[in-house]
Protein backbone atom coordinates (compact mmCIF):
# COMPACT_ATOMS: atom_id res chain seq x y z
CA UNK A 1 0.00 0.00 0.00
CA UNK A 2 1.31 3.44 -1.23
CA UNK A 3 0.22 7.08 -0.76
CA UNK A 4 -1.89 8.36 -3.41
CA UNK A 5 0.03 10.72 -5.84
CA UNK A 6 -0.64 14.47 -6.10
CA UNK A 7 -1.49 16.16 -9.37
CA UNK A 8 0.27 19.72 -9.59
CA UNK A 9 0.23 22.50 -11.79
CA UNK A 10 -2.60 20.19 -14.06
CA UNK A 11 -5.95 21.55 -14.95
CA UNK A 12 -7.98 18.10 -13.52
CA UNK A 13 -11.67 18.58 -12.72
CA UNK A 14 -11.76 22.40 -14.44
CA UNK A 15 -11.34 21.30 -18.01
CA UNK A 16 -12.37 18.69 -20.04
CA UNK A 17 -12.19 18.98 -23.67
CA UNK A 18 -10.20 22.15 -24.09
CA UNK A 19 -12.46 22.28 -28.46
CA UNK A 20 -15.90 22.42 -25.89
CA UNK A 21 -16.35 25.51 -23.76
CA UNK A 22 -19.11 24.30 -21.83
CA UNK A 23 -16.71 21.72 -20.33
CA UNK A 24 -13.80 24.54 -19.67
CA UNK A 25 -13.50 26.59 -16.69
CA UNK A 26 -9.71 27.24 -16.43
CA UNK A 27 -9.42 30.58 -17.69
CA UNK A 28 -11.54 33.81 -18.94
CA UNK A 29 -11.93 33.75 -22.21
CA UNK A 30 -12.84 37.10 -22.65
CA UNK A 31 -9.59 38.43 -21.61
CA UNK A 32 -7.39 35.13 -21.73
CA UNK A 33 -3.79 37.53 -21.14
CA UNK A 34 -4.79 39.47 -18.34
CA UNK A 35 -4.06 39.69 -14.35
CA UNK A 36 -7.18 37.98 -12.48
CA UNK A 37 -5.19 36.61 -8.93
CA UNK A 38 -8.73 36.29 -7.74
CA UNK A 39 -10.05 33.78 -10.49
CA UNK A 40 -10.58 30.43 -8.18
CA UNK A 41 -10.65 27.49 -9.52
CA UNK A 42 -12.52 26.14 -6.55
CA UNK A 43 -15.79 27.78 -8.00
CA UNK A 44 -15.28 25.78 -11.40
CA UNK A 45 -13.92 22.50 -9.76
CA UNK A 46 -16.63 19.57 -11.52
CA UNK A 47 -15.99 16.00 -9.36
CA UNK A 48 -17.74 14.17 -12.11
CA UNK A 49 -15.66 14.67 -14.85
CA UNK A 50 -14.44 12.09 -16.59
CA UNK A 51 -10.88 13.83 -16.51
CA UNK A 52 -10.83 13.20 -12.69
CA UNK A 53 -11.95 9.19 -13.02
CA UNK A 54 -9.13 8.50 -15.88
CA UNK A 55 -6.92 10.53 -13.26
CA UNK A 56 -7.63 8.57 -10.02
CA UNK A 57 -6.91 5.16 -12.21
CA UNK A 58 -2.89 6.42 -12.48
CA UNK A 59 -2.94 6.34 -8.81
CA UNK A 60 -3.36 10.04 -8.42
CA UNK A 61 -6.21 10.75 -5.12
CA UNK A 62 -5.71 14.32 -4.68
CA UNK A 63 -4.83 17.45 -7.29
CA UNK A 64 -4.05 21.25 -6.95
CA UNK A 65 -5.50 22.23 -10.08
CA UNK A 66 -4.54 25.49 -11.90
CA UNK A 67 -6.10 27.68 -14.06
CA UNK A 68 -4.75 28.52 -16.75
CA UNK A 69 -4.28 31.82 -19.28
CA UNK A 70 -3.15 35.06 -18.62
CA UNK A 71 -0.42 36.35 -17.24
CA UNK A 72 -1.67 35.66 -13.95
CA UNK A 73 -4.47 33.55 -14.47
CA UNK A 74 -5.63 32.93 -10.92
CA UNK A 75 -5.63 30.92 -7.67
CA UNK A 76 -5.81 27.19 -7.15
CA UNK A 77 -7.30 24.81 -5.79
CA UNK A 78 -6.57 21.26 -3.82
CA UNK A 79 -9.26 18.75 -4.37
CA UNK A 80 -9.59 15.31 -2.93
CA UNK A 81 -10.24 13.45 -6.51
CA UNK A 82 -12.73 11.01 -3.78
CA UNK A 83 -15.22 12.92 -3.44
CA UNK A 84 -18.65 13.37 -5.26
CA UNK A 85 -19.95 16.74 -4.54
CA UNK A 86 -17.93 19.63 -4.64
CA UNK A 87 -18.03 20.57 -0.38
CA UNK A 88 -16.49 17.22 -0.28
CA UNK A 89 -13.57 17.13 -2.83
CA UNK A 90 -12.78 20.98 -1.80
CA UNK A 91 -9.94 20.35 0.59
CA UNK A 92 -8.86 23.46 0.59
CA UNK A 93 -10.31 26.36 -1.62
CA UNK A 94 -7.48 28.18 -2.10
CA UNK A 95 -3.37 27.47 -2.36
CA UNK A 96 -1.70 29.56 -4.23
CA UNK A 97 -1.67 32.94 -6.69
CA UNK A 98 -0.29 31.61 -10.14
CA UNK A 99 1.64 33.48 -12.45
CA UNK A 100 2.31 32.65 -15.74
CA UNK A 101 5.77 34.11 -17.54
CA UNK A 102 6.15 31.05 -20.44
CA UNK A 103 6.79 32.57 -23.81
CA UNK A 104 2.97 31.91 -24.49
CA UNK A 105 2.06 34.36 -21.53
CA UNK A 106 4.68 36.79 -22.17
CA UNK A 107 3.46 37.37 -26.22
CA UNK A 108 -0.33 37.62 -25.42
CA UNK A 109 0.70 39.69 -22.66
CA UNK A 110 2.83 42.21 -24.47
CA UNK A 111 5.40 40.29 -26.78
CA UNK A 112 8.35 40.53 -24.44
CA UNK A 113 9.56 40.09 -21.16
CA UNK A 114 10.01 43.33 -19.81
CA UNK A 115 6.33 44.20 -20.15
CA UNK A 116 5.09 40.91 -18.22
CA UNK A 117 7.31 41.46 -15.36
CA UNK A 118 6.22 45.30 -15.38
CA UNK A 119 2.54 44.54 -15.38
CA UNK A 120 3.47 41.70 -12.52
CA UNK A 121 5.54 45.01 -10.66
CA UNK A 122 2.13 47.14 -11.14
CA UNK A 123 -0.15 44.82 -9.66
CA UNK A 124 2.26 43.97 -6.70
CA UNK A 125 2.44 47.94 -6.34
CA UNK A 126 -1.24 48.48 -6.66
CA UNK A 127 -1.74 45.69 -3.94
CA UNK A 128 0.68 47.19 -1.16
CA UNK A 129 -1.28 50.94 -2.38
CA UNK A 130 -4.63 49.36 -1.70
CA UNK A 131 -3.91 47.25 1.49
CA UNK A 132 -2.49 50.83 3.25
CA UNK A 133 -5.32 52.76 1.63
CA UNK A 134 -8.63 50.79 1.56
CA UNK A 135 -10.60 53.61 3.12
CA UNK A 136 -9.79 55.62 0.31
CA UNK A 137 -10.41 53.13 -2.43
CA UNK A 138 -13.77 52.95 -1.07
CA UNK A 139 -13.91 56.94 -1.74
CA UNK A 140 -12.08 56.43 -4.93
CA UNK A 141 -9.72 59.11 -3.33
CA UNK A 142 -7.00 57.19 -4.35
CA UNK A 143 -4.80 56.80 -7.73
CA UNK A 144 -6.55 54.21 -10.33
CA UNK A 145 -5.63 50.52 -9.92
CA UNK A 146 -5.53 48.13 -12.86
CA UNK A 147 -6.74 45.48 -10.74
CA UNK A 148 -10.35 45.19 -9.14
CA UNK A 149 -11.14 45.49 -5.60
CA UNK A 150 -11.31 41.15 -5.18
CA UNK A 151 -8.06 41.07 -7.44
CA UNK A 152 -6.45 43.09 -4.83
CA UNK A 153 -7.62 41.63 -1.89
CA UNK A 154 -6.63 38.57 -2.78
CA UNK A 155 -2.54 40.04 -3.50
CA UNK A 156 -2.69 41.10 0.09
CA UNK A 157 -2.47 37.53 1.26
CA UNK A 158 0.21 37.08 -1.42
CA UNK A 159 1.85 40.35 0.17
CA UNK A 160 1.53 39.00 3.69
CA UNK A 161 3.42 35.79 3.02
CA UNK A 162 -0.11 33.55 3.78
CA UNK A 163 -0.53 32.46 0.10
CA UNK A 164 2.64 31.69 -2.01
CA UNK A 165 3.48 32.86 -5.41
CA UNK A 166 3.59 30.66 -7.62
CA UNK A 167 5.72 31.40 -10.96
CA UNK A 168 5.83 29.70 -14.09
CA UNK A 169 9.40 30.34 -15.93
CA UNK A 170 12.12 28.55 -18.06
CA UNK A 171 14.99 30.90 -18.99
CA UNK A 172 17.71 30.67 -16.36
CA UNK A 173 18.03 34.69 -16.92
CA UNK A 174 14.12 35.25 -15.83
CA UNK A 175 14.56 32.95 -12.97
CA UNK A 176 16.89 35.39 -11.52
CA UNK A 177 14.62 38.40 -12.72
CA UNK A 178 11.68 36.37 -10.23
CA UNK A 179 13.96 35.54 -7.51
CA UNK A 180 15.03 39.01 -7.06
CA UNK A 181 11.32 39.94 -7.69
CA UNK A 182 10.48 37.81 -4.73
CA UNK A 183 13.14 39.43 -2.66
CA UNK A 184 12.53 43.12 -3.32
CA UNK A 185 8.51 42.31 -2.36
CA UNK A 186 9.23 39.49 0.41
CA UNK A 187 6.96 37.16 -1.43
CA UNK A 188 6.17 33.44 -0.61
CA UNK A 189 8.06 31.89 -3.78
CA UNK A 190 7.73 28.64 -5.89
CA UNK A 191 9.08 28.18 -9.55
CA UNK A 192 7.48 25.92 -11.74
CA UNK A 193 8.62 24.81 -14.78
CA UNK A 194 12.55 26.23 -14.28
CA UNK A 195 13.83 24.11 -17.37
CA UNK A 196 16.81 26.13 -17.50
CA UNK A 197 17.11 26.15 -13.54
CA UNK A 198 19.88 23.72 -13.31
CA UNK A 199 22.15 26.96 -15.09
CA UNK A 200 21.00 29.19 -11.94
CA UNK A 201 20.46 26.36 -9.33
CA UNK A 202 23.00 27.95 -6.48
CA UNK A 203 21.01 30.94 -6.66
CA UNK A 204 17.94 29.00 -6.10
CA UNK A 205 19.10 27.23 -3.43
CA UNK A 206 20.23 30.16 -1.33
CA UNK A 207 17.31 31.89 -1.87
CA UNK A 208 15.24 28.66 -0.53
CA UNK A 209 13.00 28.94 -3.45
CA UNK A 210 11.01 25.42 -3.81
CA UNK A 211 10.00 24.31 -6.73
CA UNK A 212 7.71 22.43 -9.24
CA UNK A 213 9.46 20.39 -12.14
CA UNK A 214 8.29 18.00 -14.72
CA UNK A 215 10.34 15.11 -14.85
CA UNK A 216 10.17 14.40 -19.02
CA UNK A 217 11.37 18.23 -19.52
Amino acid sequence: VTPGFVSVGLPVGIMEIIQEPSTVDASLTDDPYGVHPSFTTADGYNPNSSVVAVTRLGGVTSSVSVPDGGLVPGSSGWFDLAGARPADAVAKDVVAVHVDLSRGAVKGGGGAMPAALARVRELLDDARLYGAQRAAFDRRAMRETHANRADLERMQDVLKGKLPLVVRVSRAADILRVLDLGKTYKLRLVLQGVEEGWKVADAVAAAKVPVIIRPLT
